[in-house]
């Protein structure tokens, strides 16, 4: 469903139904039996182009379709993602608008011409289902998070890979790239939310984890080793909370990449300053927490 941000309004209906296709006007009640017509199974994933104009989904029924968003018309549809596929679980759309990436159940990352709808490059390096995608402003990396509890930097171009980062012991549930391309961040199973430099695939900050006196949050260096004070000892931050109590789903960076949101299924949604990995505000709600994105404003 597309919805009106400022009114609150529905505009537009994307899904399966046995009746036909149409789409309903903003602010007017939706025909329960008309909605556009689509996937075949549980819709897990959606991305807008940057300009808007189009829409990407992914489903349980193993596809990608592109939708055009101004009246739901089905644009094409992207087959490739076969096998032992149960979902195509993450899409993204690079910032000029050619290229889709997906992730799936079958392992792959798949890079997409966005006009034609032509499968470009098959990334094989993962062992398990792939959660989350990000492909970075400029365009040149893409970014995954699998099961196999790993995150993957991938050349864009080439579909070769960059960096292997490991650190998670949990399945890797989401994934983003800072706007400068400069940083990665993920979140897991494991409960932590990770920080990652993208040219040298060193983990920069690890962010929750420790459960005592509030101790959470521990500083390494460009070779991944612990930091430590004059004793030999890790350097902790006891001004933070402890961080995440139960898997982390979403992460995203503020539009400047000062700061780190993540939500999880603790039911909190947490702001995390990247200079210095402190956190800053917490919000709490009743039901799971789920976060897509930044604005610059924020």
């Amino acid at each position: 469903k597309i919805w009106n941000a400022d009114t609150g309004a529905q505009i537009l209906v994307i899904g399966h139904t046995h009746k036909g296709n149409c789409s309903c006007t903003e602010g007017k009640r939706v025909d329960p039996e008309c909605t556009v017509q689509g996937h075949s199974d549980c819709v897990v994933s959606v991305a807008f182009s940057p300009d808007g104009n189009r829409i990407v989904s992914g489903s349980y029924d193993h596809l990608l379709k592109i939708w055009d968003a101004a009246n739901g018309a089905e644009v094409c549809t992207l087959r490739g993602h076969t096998g032992a596929v149960r979902a195509v679980c993450s899409a993204a759309i690079s910032l000029d608008g050619k290229r889709i990436v997906s992730g799936s159940a079958d392992s792959l990352v798949k890079i997409w011409d966005a006009a034609t709808g032509a499968e470009i490059r098959t990334l094989r390096g993962h062992s398990g289902w792939v959660h989350s995608v990000a492909i970075s402003s400029d365009g040149t990396r893409i970014v995954s998070g699998s099961d196999d509890g790993l995150v993957m930097i991938w050349n864009a171009e080439t579909g070769a890979e960059v960096h292997t980062l490991t650190g998670h012991t949990g399945p890797v549930y989401s994934v983003a790239i800072s706007r400068d391309g400069e940083r990665v961040v993920s979140g897991s199973a494991d409960e932590l939310v990770k920080i990652w430099d993208v040219t040298t695939g060193a983990e920069i900050l690890s962010l929750g984890g420790h459960t005592g006196e509030g101790l959470c949050l521990c500083t390494v260096d460009e070779d991944g080793d612990l930091e430590e004070d004059e004793d030999g000892k890790p350097i902790f931050h006891p001004e933070c909370p402890a961080g995440h109590s139960r898997f982390v789903r979403q992460v995203a960076f503020s539009g400047d990449g000062a700061q780190v949101i993540s939500a999880g299924d603790d039911m909190t949604v947490r702001f995390w300053e990247v200079a210095s990995g402190r956190q800053v505000r917490q919000l709490e709600g009743d039901r799971f927490a789920l976060v897509e994105g930044l604005s610059d404003e924020h």
